[in-house]
């Protein structure tokens, strides 16, 4: 062998031996390079910060493997990335294993993990594959269970509602969307120490019990949930056991008693939520062609007016909405409509909302602010750019709604519906008599602490939709005449509670998610026929031009000759 050749296999071989030093560095210490723009695969600095704080040691049991579709293996994937870049951070006191529960042997300590799985909260999923002319079923636990401190808790890696026609592949795309929230929500509940406590008010007609449902249930994850009756309070004091109150669509005026009581509570500090329907927009039952609004008188308006807000007796159009059928002539359905069901797809940049989905609003009302010193008013979520506001006598012939309506008709622009408002609030009861009952000495002007107060002008917002046919409630965030998508006012409500308590640095990451832009109706029909003609006859043009091209220039290259 000369040694030309010698020097060849001599490079040949450093190159593999640098190649094969390479692969072992890189399974032995992991790191990837995020180039996306939302930096959608790496931690967030929340996350980051919760792993790094942790004093004790960190398990994480995952039992999401097994013999599955290649499509369940993509969260799998995603699961092992993520809990390998969480790793990183945690500085050694992670650790975590992939359990294919099925595959256990021992038939008792099997049916005992499964049985452990379920109470926990991780419900078996049935996967269904077709092939080969056979039909096969396996069953999946998807899901982790988090150990720290002594203490446990569950975590679902795959999303989506059993009762909704979701197909897998956006079931997992959702799913790998929220793996990081749902990993370091979980680190977070078993970290921290006192539960936070919140109180839904009752006794004016607020929703409640299955109107509730889910929010209840998610809240519960973090923190004690319960009741309250404003009637049956007696000391300020008792109030102030919560750290938050939340007010969904009462119908019920409020007594000065009952606002007293909400006002000291937020002179303490103590932080307010008002879901508020301030129209009840109904077909006329005496003429059933046309819907009408009657004003909800809550008496809320001069408590909201102090701190700084004010929500309409308004009705708002949007032409961005999700449809519902209105009664055309007695019990016949005939026509869909979308303009009292708003799909609110526009946020503010603020933290709690930074990375909001679409959800679903409902006759809602327009929102203002008035001058409260001291207070910080943010707007959190907009109408679309084609809006429009109906108040004083609120009534729509439904032959309205037989014709499509242009952009003219949508005069107004991205309308705020919802409110933040922050700071050490002015009482309402400043210059007002103290009501009966209540040591007027202990009486609060101005608040000792700061408070934040949420005011929604639509209750149905955080509140579960009602099946028509069996009366059962059905997952908030859903059209119950439109059940083909679920909205993610879950989501969105859970992170505004978040940042009232406190804790949304890692519960913004729940409504993390690749920004959807929905196409411009109205656009759309103005123009359609330029855009058709454009895609239609510009790659033709563009062919003849080029053609041409090529036609003169070859004759002139070739007649010179």
């Amino acid at each position: 062998m000369n040694k030309t050749k010698q020097k060849d296999v001599k490079e040949i071989g450093i190159l593999l031996g640098i190649l094969v030093l390479l692969n072992c560095i890189a399974v032995l210490y992991y790191y990837r390079l995020d180039l996306t723009e939302d930096k959608r695969f790496s931690l967030s600095e929340p996350t980051k910060k919760l792993l790094s704080s942790l004093n004790k040691d960190l398990e994480v049991e995952v039992y999401l493997k097994g013999d599955f579709p290649a499509r369940f293996e993509k969260i799998e994937k995603a699961v092992e990335d993520k809990l390998k870049e969480m790793r990183r951070s945690a500085k050694g006191k992670l650790r975590f294993r992939f359990i294919d529960p099925m595959a256990i042997e021992n038939d008792s300590i099997k049916k005992y993990t499964l049985q452990r799985l379920t109470q926990m909260g991780i419900e078996p999923m049935l996967i269904t594959e077709a092939g080969d002319g056979a039909q096969t079923e396996n069953y999946i636990f998807p899901g982790a269970v988090i150990t720290y401190g002594g203490k446990q808790f569950p975590v679902n890696l795959v999303k989506g509602n059993a009762n909704l026609d979701l197909n897998d592949d956006l079931r997992i795309s959702q799913s790998i969307s929220l793996l990081e929230y749902e990993l370091a929500n979980g680190i977070k509940i078993l970290a921290n120490g006192r539960r936070k406590r919140i109180a839904f008010i009752r006794g004016h007609g607020e929703s409640t019990g299955k109107q509730l449902l889910d929010a209840g249930r998610e809240f519960t994850k973090f923190s004690d949930v319960s009741f309250l009756e404003l009637n049956g309070v007696r000391s300020i004091d008792s109030m102030l056991l919560y750290d938050l109150i939340i007010v969904v669509k009462p119908v019920k005026a409020y007594t000065e008693e009952d606002k007293y009581k909400l006002d000291q509570f937020v002179m303490h500090g103590g932080n307010l939520s008002f879901f508020l329907d301030m129209i009840d927009l109904r077909p006329d039952s005496s003429n059933m062609t046309k819907i009408i609004g009657v004003p909800r008188e809550l008496e809320l308006t001069d408590l909201l007016f102090t701190y700084g807000a004010r929500v309409n007796q308004t009705i708002i159009q949007d032409m961005q909405g999700s449809e519902i059928p209105i009664e055309v002539s007695k019990g016949n359905y005939q026509r869909s409509i979308n303009d009292f069901s708003p799909i609110i797809t526009t946020y503010s940049k603020h933290p709690s909302v930074k990375y909001g989905k679409p959800v679903l609003f409902q006759d809602c009302s327009t929102v203002d602010t008035i001058r409260a010193e001291g207070i910080k008013k943010t707007p959190l979520m907009y109408t679309s750019q084609y809006t429009k506001v109906n108040g004083g006598q609120i009534y729509f012939p439904i032959k309205d709604f037989m014709q499509q309506h242009n952009r003219n008709y949508y005069p107004e622009i991205n309308l705020p519906v919802t409110y933040l408002l922050e700071g050490n609030f002015t009482s309402n009861f400043n210059f007002k008599p103290v009501p009966k009952g209540f040591d007027r000495t202990k009486k609060l002007k101005k608040g000792i602490k700061p408070a934040k107060i949420i005011v929604c002008s639509d209750g149905d917002f955080i509140s579960n939709g009602v099946n028509p046919t069996n009366g059962n409630p059905m997952p908030l965030g859903i059209n119950q005449f439109n059940k083909s998508q679920q909205f993610a006012n879950l989501e969105v409500v859970t992170a505004l509670v978040d940042y009232q308590l406190g804790d949304a640095d890692i519960n913004s990451l729940r409504i993390k998610d690749i920004q959807k832009r929905p196409l411009d109706k109205i656009k759309i029909n103005e123009e359609k026929v330029f855009w058709q003609v454009l895609n239609l006859g510009l790659p033709i043009i563009l062919i003849l031009i080029i053609g041409g091209l090529v036609f003169f220039v070859r004759r002139y290259k070739y007649t010179r000759f």
